[in-house]
């Protein structure tokens, strides 16, 4: 996943299809603060660490697209108590 800062102005959905949690993924919630929905199912690349980084780090984030097993405990009570959508 490449993130173009100079580019990224009001992103609100994003298809990952591949990223770990390293600068790809702090730089998609970094610049991405209007990001509503993203889709990580089937992305190799993240696991537990990287979905839960994206989660809790995403404040308008509404719906997650993602494999039951990338979800820590923490992130299900974070997508709960917000009101965060997940489809697997």
């Amino acid at each position: 996943m490449v993130v173009d800062t100079d580019e990224v102005v009001a992103v609100t959905e994003v298809v990952v299809a591949e990223a770990d949690l390293t600068a790809e993924t702090m730089a998609l919630c970094k610049n991405c603060k209007h990001l509503k929905s993203v889709d990580l199912l089937y992305c190799n690349g993240i696991w537990v660490e990287g979905v839960e980084f994206v989660i809790l780090n995403s404040p308008e984030l509404r719906n997650v697209q993602v494999e039951d097993r990338k979800l820590s405990e923490a992130a299900r009570r974070w997508m709960a108590s917000k009101f965060i959508e997940v489809q697997s």
